[in-house]
């Protein structure tokens, strides 16, 4: 299908967004959540993520290996390697610590911002304390990351590689903030965004970026009480920030010294690495993408959908 990037990222999005917005809308009795809502929610995040971006890749042409191919993208569908381990270490704690820093601050502006739930919320509705927690790591932990990162890390940034990977980055970062519909909680799912794109291009293999993500919301579900307990403590907070923020610059100087080792390595080995839009044209190419008439239609329509549930 011979559809200019720019739009057609973003009007999957939209139709994503109108999915995720419709299933917040139908009666939960409909969708089975009463009998098994563990289950029901797991088949939903397949029709509303999933679904929609198989059947644009099917449309676009895309293709599943490492590299693109002519004007066909590549979906980064292959493993990553041994290598890639102790990056993929660094980034993760880069990321838990670079939200936690964003949380604590969204949660000084913003008291009443409700974060995630923990684990404890969802296995109440099982007797068995390890099976329901085994069952919501699954439902909410391993595959929201399948699924949200297939499309966003692997389709969407895609779709925007062929204008820059700076533009990619962002606009893939952007689009995955404004899916989670909480205006609170944007800056901490655009660094979320920033962080696994940068996974996705260093390894360049979703799968990467799927681990990393896997384990966040791992810590997400389970964690969430000792973050209540920080924040409830003033006395607590500038010693809590202080060593979150040390820690993000440790760990994302590690990271990045780990990603110029792969770097080298791929170079050495003749292994081509992401398009580089030439500098003249780097400013064009993100303006672009960021003020195409589908990106506007698609941040007013977040806005408007935000506001009204939140």
């Amino acid at each position: 299908m011979n559809i200019k990037n720019t739009f057609a990222a973003p009007a999957l999005i939209i139709i994503v967004m109108s999915f995720l917005l419709a299933s917040r809308l139908i009666d939960p009795s409909l969708l089975g959540m009463h009998e098994n809502p563990y289950l029901s929610m797991i088949v939903l995040q397949f029709m509303v993520f999933a679904l929609p971006a198989i059947f644009f890749t099917r449309l676009r042409g895309f293709k599943s290996g490492r590299y693109s191919d002519g004007s066909n993208g590549s979906l980064r569908l292959n493993f990553f390697t041994a290598e890639h381990i102790l990056f993929m270490i660094y980034v993760f704690v880069m990321l838990v610590s670079g939200t936690m820093i964003i949380r604590f601050l969204t949660a000084i502006v913003m008291p009443q911002t409700q974060f995630a739930v923990s684990a404890s919320e969802y296995t109440s509705i099982y007797p068995d304390d390890i099976g329901g927690s085994l069952y919501a790591v699954l439902t909410f932990g391993i595959i929201p990351a399948v699924t949200e990162e297939f499309l966003f890390r692997s389709v969407i940034v895609s779709e925007y590689e062929r204008n820059g990977v700076f533009c990619a980055v962002v606009m893939s970062s952007l689009m995955f903030a404004m899916i989670h519909l909480n205006i609170a909680l944007m800056p901490t799912y655009f660094y979320s965004g920033i962080v696994l794109a940068f996974t996705v291009f260093v390894t360049n293999s979703v799968l990467a970026s799927v681990c990393v993500h896997i384990l966040n919301n791992i810590l997400s579900l389970f964690g969430e009480p000792f973050f209540q307990k920080i924040t409830g403590r003033t006395q607590n907070m500038a010693l809590f920030m202080f060593i979150m923020v040390a820690v993000l610059l440790l760990s994302a100087a590690l990271a990045f010294g780990e990603a110029q080792r792969i770097y080298y390595n791929r170079g050495v080995m003749n292994l081509p690495s992401p398009k580089i839009v030439h500098r003249s044209k780097h400013k064009a190419s993100f303006t672009e993408a960021l003020f195409s008439p589908p990106f506007l239609m698609l941040f007013v329509f977040y806005i408007i959908i935000s506001v009204s549930l939140n």
